[in-house]
């Protein structure tokens, strides 16, 4: 029995889904030919790998501005980026 189970994913429940969502989830499976355990699965992972990659762009982030110990705002990294684009034009 344990060679059969070593193979074997984690089951996972989710309870109170409403039929709408349901309904929904299991057209867009049926869309791309899957079942909704393979639709789910599917996203499942991406929705990992999505939240994975924000973490790790977060350390990046955090990272970089402790390196470099300055405040730089949203529209002074467009601005510099808009520059740099049109000194290369």
């Amino acid at each position: 029995m344990a060679i059969y189970t070593r193979g074997m994913g984690k089951v996972l429940q989710v309870r109170d889904v409403s039929d709408e969502t349901y309904a929904a989830l299991s057209r867009q499976a049926a869309d791309r030919g899957q079942s909704l355990s393979q639709y789910l699965r599917r996203e499942l992972d991406d929705l990992a790998r999505i939240g994975d990659a924000l973490a790790h762009n977060e350390r990046v982030i955090r990272d970089l501005r402790s390196k470099i110990q300055a405040d730089v705002t949203r529209e002074e990294i467009v601005a510099a980026l808009h520059e740099g684009r049109r000194e290369r034009s």
